[in-house]
């Protein structure tokens, strides 16, 4: 993966809105999605990510604001040699075959029908390619929509939700596979209520709430606001640490020998039971997960996920 100093913004989204009739889905949106990183992008249903995707996609029209991908602006602009996409399974000709379907996108980009059969291998659908769509099950979709994104090996990659009903084996796939790519400078956005997956797989977070973007940077910016931190200290008497703590107005849980202190940090934990006389066996920050920071800032503005 390549310093974040050296990456370019790939897709760039504007002061984007869009409304449905009275109903403002997106509300001047702005964020970027650089190179050789996936950006995770998330929200509660209804925030406007998929109005927002689609209209990256161009499969929407914004009523304001403008979508860029690698430097151009995407308003008439054909944009299938730029940007690869996967937004529903549910899309995927159930008649056809995974061969049929990734053989025709070579067919629409002048490309060889082995560029096809080759992918096919990579996702792990070569034994199954004659098969008609219809009898795949949810995992092997989700594999043929995503080769269907990659086959034009674009720059950048959008994906909604590819790991909805996948198995742990799938989810595993996705995962190793997205982070490859990425690694070869390919900039990924990847949308995903998934958040436990997300935290393994992002760089950066871009999250919308209400329509609006509220919050964007790496994923350590994220997790990483003062009230989300907590110290976790071992010491060699639970109870003074107790006492010493509390008279400092500390809010704190126990955990066996433990006591997580939130609201401080970690040196100040430190000073504070050094300065009570005791004897710290471990202390170490405690950073919030991903999942827990993001369910935080939703109830912070009222939302419900």
């Amino acid at each position: 993966m390549r310093a974040a100093s050296k990456r370019r913004s790939m897709i760039e989204v504007v002061n984007l809105s869009k409304s449905y009739g009275r109903v403002l889905a997106v509300d001047q949106a702005s964020f970027t999605v650089p190179d050789g990183a996936v950006t995770g992008f998330v929200g509660p249903n209804g925030a406007g990510k998929s109005t927002v995707l689609r209209a990256i996609a161009q499969l929407v029209m914004p009523n304001s604001g403008n979508v860029r991908i690698d430097g151009r602006e995407t308003r008439g602009l054909d944009t299938s040699g730029l940007l690869g996409v996967y937004l529903s399974s549910e899309e995927l000709p159930g008649r056809a075959t995974a061969r049929g379907v990734l053989r025709y996108v070579c067919d629409t980009r002048g490309m060889p029908h082995r560029d096809a059969d080759e992918l096919l291998e990579v996702v792990g659908l070569d034994q199954t390619a004659t098969k008609r769509i219809r009898t795949f099950s949810v995992g092997m979709k989700q594999r043929l929509g995503l080769a269907v994104a990659l086959l034009p090996r674009t720059r950048a990659l959008m994906l909604d939700e590819p790991l909805n009903g996948l198995d742990p084996d799938g989810i595993h796939w996705i995962r190793h596979h997205l982070r490859q790519v990425a690694e070869h400078g390919t900039a990924v956005l990847l949308s995903s209520h998934v958040m436990s997956e997300l935290s393994q797989m992002a760089d950066r977070i871009v999250m919308l709430d209400r329509g609006r973007v509220v919050a964007e940077g790496t994923l350590a910016e994220f997790v990483a606001e003062r009230e989300a931190e907590r110290v976790l200290v071992e010491v060699s008497s639970v109870e003074s640490a107790r006492h010493a703590l509390s008279a400092h107005g500390l809010a704190f849980t126990e955990s066996g020998r433990a006591l997580i202190v939130s609201g401080t940090t970690t040196p100040e934990v430190g000073r504070i039971v050094f300065e009570a006389g005791l004897d710290v066996l471990h202390l170490q920050t405690v950073s919030r997960s991903l999942e827990e920071t993001y369910f935080g800032r939703l109830a912070k503005s009222g939302t419900q996920a």
